[in-house]
């Protein structure tokens, strides 16, 4: 291109002139009148992302034609720009890149269709679903799911590796599951018939189906497979729940007399309804002491479903609480309720070195007081303040739990009623626990 003649290119022109050690650089952009609305001799001024995004029209004035948002600059060759300018076909492949760098991360991440057979044949469920954690392809379901979401998910695929290993496989080598194209509806009804077998109840095949299902219409939707597989319907048929009996609560809270920090959680389970992971984590500061007619309450946010939730507590419930303050002072880490019997920095604190000799020393105490079906008594705790409340009046027990809570109270702190709180102070307490608290007449 020689200085003082035009350069036609398809998108427009560019005009050199040079002087002295310098050159002026304009570019010039032609578009159709039809490439957008109204107005004439107008030209679309790309400062906004590009067609997807908002464009705006200049019209040029007398004098002003050829601006645009990149409006000619002046070059000093081998030297770059003057006044931190660039020249118009630097700015113009710079907004180009960053386009299209923003379209390609906003982009849905999905399988090829030209490799779809390849990767069906050659992916196995854990490994897509890993894909999906990483960003390689769409998420599954929300951008922000809960974390005990996503351990249910892994819990899943253990299952699923668990329940699809071949007999003949070898013990020394992990099994990683059939390739997700591979997976028939006779497979899916092997496995879901294994797993009732290994003596999984129907509420744990449920949720494993239900689990196991999201993730293959998840693979359908991002290309990884044709079309998900249909699963077999499985029984469904609940157990029914397991509560204490009087007999029983006396017995646990009588041999937990020497161990005053599981009697007083297993107090506030059985009034509060507190899942395990909360109820072993809570801290001093979840609590606001009671104040002449209003009793103390106790809020935390559920690990399991992000919920805030409040509940007002009975006057043996924190007299319970009130005993072992000192307990708690005096502990290597102060400030939580019940310090050893969890790890606030575990992942899954259930799972947790503390965790696990806790419930192994409930079994034990269980097994010597030959209490039987209570393989998860703090659940079985839950359970019972559940059905305490409900038989008093409809609706608390679900309150309490957290069940009712849903739209903006499913999110935020939510006051108990008046209603709430009188029952929780006059639902009747069982004679085991009085005492403890030496509120007996």
């Amino acid at each position: 291109m020689r200085a003082g003649g035009p350069a036609l290119l398809p998108w427009g022109s560019i005009m050199i002139t040079a002087a002295s050690e310098t050159v002026q650089l304009s570019l010039s952009l032609t578009v159709p009148i039809s490439a957008f609305q109204g107005g004439q001799n107008g030209v679309r001024s790309m400062v906004d992302g590009g067609p997807a995004r908002r464009l705006q029209v200049f019209r040029p004035e007398a004098g002003e034609v050829g601006k645009s948002a990149f409006a000619p600059r002046t070059c000093t060759p081998g030297r770059g720009s003057e006044q931190g300018g660039e020249s118009a076909p630097d700015a113009l492949s710079r907004w180009l890149a960053a386009s299209r760098r923003l379209a390609d991360e906003t982009a849905p991440r999905h399988v090829p269709a030209e490799l779809r057979d390849q990767y069906a044949a050659t992916t196995s469920l854990r490994d897509f679903w890993e894909q999906c954690q990483a960003g390689r392809l769409e998420p599954i379901g929300r951008r922000k799911r809960s974390a005990a979401t996503v351990s249910k998910e892994r819990q899943t695929l253990n299952r699923w590796e668990r329940f699809t290993r071949p007999a003949d496989w070898r013990d020394d080598e992990p099994w990683p599951g059939p390739a997700i194209g591979d997976v028939t509806p006779g497979l899916l009804n092997q496995v879901f018939q294994r797993a009732a077998e290994a003596g999984l109840s129907a509420a744990t095949i449920s949720s494993f189906r239900s689990h196991l299902r999201t993730i293959f219409n998840h693979a359908a939707s991002v290309g990884a497979i044709e079309q998900a597989p249909r699963f077999p319907v499985v029984d469904s048929h609940r157990q029914a729940v397991r509560i204490w009996s009087d007999e029983e609560i006396e017995a646990i809270y009588e041999a937990l007399a020497e161990h005053k920090l599981l009697q007083s959680a297993f107090v506030l389970a059985c009034n509060a309804g507190l899942r395990p992971v909360d109820l072993f984590l809570l801290r001093w500061d979840d609590l606001t002491e009671p104040a002449g007619n209003r009793p103390a309450v106790l809020e935390w946010t559920s690990r399991k479903t992000r919920k805030r939730q409040a509940v007002p507590l009975a006057r043996v419930t924190w007299a319970h609480l009130e005993r072992i303050r000192p307990m708690s002072e005096l502990a290597a880490e102060p400030g939580w309720l019940f310090p050893g019997l969890s790890s606030p920095r575990c992942a899954d604190p259930e799972k947790s070195r503390e965790a696990r000799a806790r419930n192994r020393f409930m079994r034990d105490l269980l097994r010597r007081l030959k209490i039987r079906n209570a393989a998860k008594p703090w659940q079985i705790c839950r359970a019972t303040c559940n059905e305490r409340y409900e038989s008093v009046h409809e609706g608390v027990g679900q309150f309490i739990l957290g069940h009712s809570l849903t739209g903006v109270n499913a999110r935020s702190y939510r006051e108990p009623s008046a209603l709430i709180r009188r029952i929780v102070l006059e639902l009747p307490q069982p004679p085991c626990f009085l005492r403890g608290a030496e509120l007996t007449k």
